[in-house]
C-alpha cells in the first residue's frame, strides 16, 4: 500500500505516503501515527518506531538516520501549537525541523520537541523531553533532558 521497503506493523496511519520515505531494513511497529500532509518524514536504514509512536511533521520534516531505536510511545513534534504573548495560542503554530543522526537510542514515551537535532552516537534515557543541539557521543535524560554522562560506556 505505501510502496515501501519499510516493515509496517498493524494500525499504522501515514497521512501521505508520497512525503513518506523509509529505507531498507526500516520498521514501523504496531499502531505508529504519522501525521504528514504536507510535511517529510524520512527514515533511515534499519531503524524503527516503536508501538505507539506519533510524529508531527504536518509541516517542515523529521529527518531520522540510520540504526536508530526509537522507544514505544515517543512523540516527535516538527510542527505543534505555540505560545507568544497576546496571541491566541490555538493560533500560533510553530514549525522547526527535527534532525536524528545515525545510532541513536531513544528511550519509551520521550517526548521531542520543535528544532530538535540529535547528532550521531546518543543514547537518550526513557521519559525524556528533549528541546535544542544535543552534542555527540553522550548520555542524555529527564525533562528537561540534560547530559548525564560522556561516551557510551555506562
Amino acid at each position: 500500500m505505501y510502496r515501501t521497503p519499510c516493515m509496517i506493523d498493524t494500525q499504522v496511519f501515514i497521512a501521505s505516503s508520497s512525503n513518506f520515505v523509509a529505507r531498507e531494513g526500516s520498521a514501523l511497529y504496531h499502531a505508529c501515527y504519522i501525521l504528514n500532509r504536507n510535511g517529510r518524514f524520512l527514515l533511515g536504514d534499519n531503524s524503527h518506531l516503536g508501538s505507539f509512536c506519533y510524529v508531527n511533521v504536518n509541516y517542515g520534516a523529521v529527518m531520522i538516520g540510520a540504526d536508530v531505536a526509537i522507544g514505544p510511545g515517543t512523540k516527535l513534534f516538527a510542527y505543534s501549537n505555540h505560545y507568544r504573548q497576546g496571541m491566541k495560542v490555538t493560533q500560533e503554530k510553530i514549525t522547526q525541523d527535527i534532525d536524528i543522526g545515525n545510532n541513536v537510542l531513544i528511550g519509551s514515551n520521550c517526548t521531542i520537541l520543535p528544532g530538535t537535532v540529535i547528532p550521531d552516537n546518543v543514547i537518550i534515557g526513557a521519559g525524556s523531553v528533549v528541546k535544542g543541539e544535543l552534542e555527540t557521543n553522550a548520555i542524555y535524560a529527564g525533562s528537561p533532558c540534560r547530559k548525564i554522562r560522556d561516551g557510551w560506556y555506562l
